[in-house]
């Protein structure tokens, strides 16, 4: 410049850059040149070039745009406008840049400041790719995608990234994923480090495919894929063999029972015929006849000690009718008290009471509500106890009852009475097991009443928790207001000390 011209300088380029670097090139249809980007050559004609950049910025016009009235384009000139000093009515250009600043200058600096601002920060891009000219749906142009995605880096990205180690992990995770692999690594604890050089040396890999960093293991593209498929293939083997050994286990089981069913069912034949047998001897005949009236006397001493049994049990049971109405009536008192409680906190927190003496009664509520649910819990370890006697009696008296039937069918074409006892016997046993039902019965609604109690007592001890958080966010309102109304009272203080100290 001033006697330059487009042709000049794009000798002078040719001078400066051509074979020089193998990103320059001459341009031969036409005045320019081309350079060579990672994607393709771009060719720039320079016809018109030292034209296009004769474009000061005139200062009549930048003054004119940084006055308007429209916010957003005197922003952007901002930087042109005038200031009007306070002392004259002198005007004084802030800054007089647009006399000899074109348009291509400008536009450097702003992509200067935005290459920094980059630089400075982490920014993220978003590759959009255009599968079609035609914007159609299903329809895929492969050169078009293909020339897309090497103009954008990706495959570059994609071949740098396959010569590095693009996989990683850390050594817990690869220990734990891959040692099934690895049957050999001892048991226990064993530094990761330490522990992920053993199995990687037991896979045998070759050492360019890996590398062991502090706290991962690095992996070259493919490797991870391979150990994947070897512990697939491991665990589909162990699965196999876990499933042919269970069924096996299976079919042995079914296979043992239908031969021990086999087997009983042959001595149960057997015996059967040995019984058909016997049955028409006359000696066993005699002997069935004469059993009944050996043992008479035996069987009326059993029958007065199971009824004397069946008196205690009926005590028992009595008993266990009047822990139940205690334990109803206690859980009726617990309501109460619950709800007498409830009542109490709600007047304590409308009269705003101290905080000490609700906290104090609310945890003596608390521990008599403690006590009483432990003694509660007694009650009914009690009850279980006398309901596992009862149980251990009633099976008892089931065995000897068998044991009584067997006799008493026995003599009972010989002896009327007893099978009127028998009968007595077995009517009595029904009721008995009407009872033990019942009673059963009343033990578990009474077990549904303890529950129903103890999630009385959590609720009331949830809001107890509820009213001490409460309380607790009282008192740091408390504070606050009381740190801030300290430190109203020091500004005044001070405020009324200013008009002293100056008058001082």
């Amino acid at each position: 410049m001033p006697k330059a011209t487009d042709k000049s300088f794009t000798e002078k380029l040719h001078s400066l850059w051509d074979r020089k670097t193998p990103k320059y090139k001459r341009s031969l249809l036409k005045q320019g040149f081309m350079l060579t980007h990672y994607a393709a050559e771009v060719e720039y004609s320079t016809e018109g070039w030292l034209e296009k950049n004769k474009d000061p910025l005139n200062e009549n016009i930048t003054r004119l745009l940084a006055a308007s009235h429209d916010s957003h384009i005197s922003s952007l000139f901002v930087e042109y406008a005038e200031d009007a000093s306070e002392t004259g009515n002198v005007i004084k250009s802030r800054v007089k840049k647009g006399l000899f600043r074109t348009v291509a200058q400008r536009h450097k600096e702003q992509l200067t400041s935005l290459m920094a601002q980059l630089h400075s920060t982490h920014p993220h891009f978003v590759r959009c790719i255009i599968p079609n000219h035609q914007k159609r749906p299903k329809k895929l142009n492969a050169p078009l995608v293909l020339d897309q995605l090497r103009c954008n880096g990706v495959l570059e990205g994609i071949r740098i990234a396959r010569t590095g180690f693009p996989n990683r992990l850390p050594f817990a995770e690869f220990r734990q994923r891959y040692e099934v692999l690895t049957p050999k690594i001892p048991k226990g604890y064993v530094e990761g480090q330490k522990a992920c050089q053993l199995m990687l040396q037991q896979l045998n890999l070759d050492s360019s495919f890996y590398r062991v960093g502090l706290t991962k293991v690095f992996f070259r593209a493919g490797v991870l894929a391979e150990l994947e498929e070897q512990r697939d293939t491991l665990v589909r083997k162990i699965v196999t063999t876990f499933q042919s050994i269970a069924r096996g286990y299976l079919q042995r089981k079914i296979a043992s029972k239908r031969l021990y069913r086999a087997e009983a069912t042959m001595i149960i034949q057997r015996n059967l015929h040995v019984y058909l047998d016997l049955c028409e001897s006359p000696w066993w005949k005699l002997f069935m006849k004469m059993k009944p009236l050996l043992g008479a006397t035996h069987s009326s001493s059993e029958v007065k000690k199971r009824d004397e049994m069946i008196q205690k049990m009926e005590a028992h049971m009595q008993a266990e009718a009047e822990n139940r109405q205690r334990l109803e009536e206690e859980r009726r008192r617990a309501d109460a008290e619950l709800h007498r409680v409830q009542k109490t906190l709600e007047s304590e927190r409308a009269l705003a009471l101290d905080k000490e003496e609700i906290f104090k009664r609310m945890q003596q509520r608390e521990a008599e509500l403690s006590e009483k649910l432990a003694g509660a819990l007694d009650d009914q370890d009690v009850l279980e106890e006398q309901i596992d006697e009862l149980m251990s009696a009633k099976r008892r008296v089931d065995e000897q009852a068998e044991v009584w039937g067997r006799e008493l069918e026995q003599a009972g074409n010989l002896i009327a009475k007893l099978e009127d006892e028998k009968r007595e016997m077995a009517a009595r046993l029904e009721f008995l097991d009407r009872e033990l039902e019942a009673a059963e019965k009343q033990s578990a609604e009474r077990g549904d009443a303890e529950d129903k109690l103890e999630q009385e007592v959590n609720l009331l001890k949830s809001h107890l928790s509820l009213k001490e958080r409460k309380i607790h966010d009282y008192e740091e309102a408390l504070r606050k207001s009381d740190h801030e109304l300290d430190e109203k009272l020091a500004q005044t203080v001070c405020l009324s000390a200013m008009p002293l100290l100056s008058s001082n």
